[in-house]
């Protein structure tokens, strides 16, 4: 997958499931210096940046992983309809 692609779906996850991809990735979600959360657009830039850095083999697990929780995302959704 390309990183356009694994961006746009990273932003159409839900925020748990966003978080879990971070944990996984292993993003910190907390700056030391300051003892806060990160913005959500360095979250965003960092698994990003993460996600670049892995080889094939991993961008495939993580690609699977992704697709798995969008699509059952869009279940979720069309049954709240």
């Amino acid at each position: 997958m390309k990183l356009d692609n694994f961006i746009k779906r990273v932003l159409t996850l839900e925020i748990e499931e966003f978080l879990g991809i971070c944990q996984v990735m292993g993003v910190e979600l907390i700056e030391k210096e300051k003892d806060s959360p990160k913005d959500f657009y360095c979250l965003v830039y960092e698994v990003a940046e993460k996600y670049q850095s892995y080889s094939k083999t991993r961008k495939k697990q993580l690609d699977k992983i992704l697709k798995a929780a969008t699509k059952d995302a869009s279940k979720t959704k069309k049954e709240r309809n």
